[in-house]
């Protein structure tokens, strides 16, 4: 072949962004979404060290879980578009680390949709229907945790084209559809329970603790949404590309949204507290305090001023220090409020 010839064409020419493409695609978005739960992992470590160990571990559990499964999503294009570029017959074979993908995040948001119910179920254990409404939300979690093990069971070693049978379509849409259920019926149980579970109203309260439980609404209602709207979203995308891998541009990273959603949720208690908690240190008088007030006033001192005559003379009205004292506010997991002295 001389110099000047052109180099020689592909005879076959595909379109793989339906099924590689996605994958691709997927792959990155899952790994951008797996760097900012990672970075919420290190702000949780460095902010909450006295949180107890069960909950640490649960955390560290999830994080190696979620870093496994974004493992497992660089292996599934890598042979196909890097060690065997070229190979035809490789874009019809199964793909085992998607299926091994499909039960590492099924343990993810089995786990994290968990702790939401468990936290409804602790706000509302005096109702009879929030006991209730939590053992069903409790069986749609597990199906996702058993759907993906029976789809396991039934497509491995299965090529592609065996995986798009309407039977594993209809078992996929009844995953996402429990996830979705789950996430909008956890967001607004907790939005009811804040609101007038168990004998409050929002409306009567007052201060600090109205502007908690805003926070608390805030935190709930981003959870909740962006889960939801990922699973919704994944539902149309199956039903209008039933035969394509298009889904899994937004199932991919759905593990680790689970996952960052979950440490969103521990690490927002500070803002969820606000400014509860500050000890201060009061320059001034006390004249006017009411006759409970918590202020200790130290004893008064005398300190040199200068007169008219330039001379050094003791001041006949010096200022006073006091010490405010203020109740410490302290926000558990589960948001349940404790008040110290």
């Amino acid at each position: 072949m001389s110099a000047s010839s052109p180099p020689l064409e592909n005879p076959i020419i595909l379109n793989i962004m339906p099924s590689y493409g996605s994958l691709l695609v997927g792959g990155f978005l899952s790994q951008a979404v797996w760097g900012v739960s990672t970075l919420q992992v290190f702000f949780y470590f460095q902010n909450f060290e006295h949180d107890k160990n069960l909950l640490k571990w649960l955390v560290v559990g999830l994080w190696l879980t979620d870093t496994a499964n974004q493992v497992l999503l660089m292996r599934t294009v890598f042979p196909v578009l890097i060690l065997q570029y070229g190979r035809i017959a490789g874009l019809t074979e199964s793909i085992v680390d998607t299926q091994v993908h499909t039960l590492l995040a099924a343990v993810v948001v089995f786990i994290v949709q968990f702790y939401f119910i468990r936290r409804i179920f602790l706000f509302g254990r005096k109702l009879i229907w929030i006991k209730a409404l939590s053992a069903l939300l409790t069986g749609l979690t597990t199906w996702q945790l058993v759907g993906p093990i029976v789809y396991w069971s039934k497509v491995w070693g299965k090529p592609l084209v065996e995986q798009t049978k309407p039977f594993y379509e209809d078992l996929n849409l009844s995953i996402r559809s429990a996830a979705f259920v789950v996430d909008v019926t956890v967001a607004l149980c907790m939005i009811w329970l804040l609101s007038y579970g168990q004998g409050t109203v929002l409306r009567q309260c007052i201060g600090s603790t109205k502007q908690m439980i805003f926070r608390i609404f805030v935190v709930t209602i981003n959870s909740g949404t962006w889960t939801a709207l990922l699973a919704l979203l994944i539902i149309i995308l199956l039903k209008v590309f039933p035969l394509d891998l298009y889904f899994c541009i937004l199932e991919f990273p759905q593990c680790s949204l689970y996952f960052s959603t979950f440490m969103a949720n521990l690490n927002s208690r500070n803002y969820i507290k606000g400014e509860g908690g500050v000890q201060t240190l009061t320059l001034g008088s006390n004249h006017g305090a009411p006759g409970r007030s918590t202020t200790l006033v130290l004893s008064p001192m005398r300190f040199p001023n200068a007169s008219s005559t330039g001379g050094n003379t003791l001041s006949s009205t010096p200022p006073q220090v006091s010490i405010s004292k203020k109740t410490e506010t302290y926000l558990e997991p589960e948001y349940t409020v404790v008040d110290k002295d």
